[in-house]
């Protein structure tokens, strides 16, 4: 296997090329620069976090401005990266595979289901969600996670979080609990950050999820930031 390819690197040194203009160097850096343009993917995460500065550094506006080269040249060396944004509302549909179209229908259809909490009948409930949850698990192993995290696309890491919240809930405790809680309650087990002595709202998650398989579609906006730090890269969605 070829190793991943270590964008912020790559871009350090065109960076370091752009800044000290020779002929030699300037061909360096397009080198640089349109080779990681021909490796990045469209819809990965890679793409979302370094097609930017890509495409910048092949405008002459950025790659002749040595201000804005010394302040990407800084930023690149920082051990921890700023908190940057992006919005998605894009019809993936057609880009997805026929497993994933089905794993996202069935995640639909588990978060309407339960939207539909609290349930009339305990055992009848606990089975659906069981059944459901089982489906899910098969159809997610039927389109697995790449194994360098930057070719993962946006959409497959929506319905892996979405799978995270929507499979992980303790129905039985929920239903029990109903009138202590109000609200369908995680499954064990978890960390969490809590004094309020309540377990966490699955709820909330429950609309969350709805939301972000609608942003996939192209019918609402899903929030992402991410943090390129020098030896990790955090994603995070809203």
């Amino acid at each position: 296997m070829s190793r991943a390819p270590n964008y912020r690197m790559r871009l350090q040194t065109a960076v370091d090329s752009f800044l000290d203009p020779t002929p030699t160097s300037m061909v360096r850096a397009h080198r640089i620069v349109q080779g990681c343009q021909r490796t990045l993917k469209m819809f990965t995460l890679d793409r979302l976090i370094w097609g930017g500065t890509v495409s910048a550094l092949q405008d002459s506006v950025f790659f002749q401005d040595r201000a804005y080269l010394e302040e990407l040249h800084e930023k690149l060396q920082l051990p921890l990266g700023a908190i940057e944004r992006a919005y998605v509302r894009h019809d993936f549909r057609d880009e997805l595979s026929a497993a994933e179209q089905e794993w996202a229908e069935k995640l639909m259809e588990l978060a309407e289901f339960l939207n539909l909490f609290p349930f009339a009948d305990t055992d009848r409930a606990v089975d659906e969600y069981r059944r459901r949850t089982e489906e899910i698990q098969v159809l997610s192993a039927r389109a697995p996670t790449p194994q360098r995290p930057g070719e993962e696309t946006v959409y497959h890491l929506i319905l892996r979080q979405v799978s995270a919240a929507l499979v992980n809930v303790n129905l039985v405790v929920s239903q029990v609990r109903f009138t202590m809680y109000g609200h369908l309650v995680a499954d064990a087990p978890y960390s969490e950050i809590n004094d309020t002595g309540a377990p966490p709202d699955m709820s909330k998650a429950v609309v969350w999820a709805r939301s972000a398989l609608h942003a996939i579609s192209g019918n609402e906006w899903l929030f992402i930031t991410w943090q390129a730090n020098r030896n990790s890269v955090i994603v995070m969605l809203y």
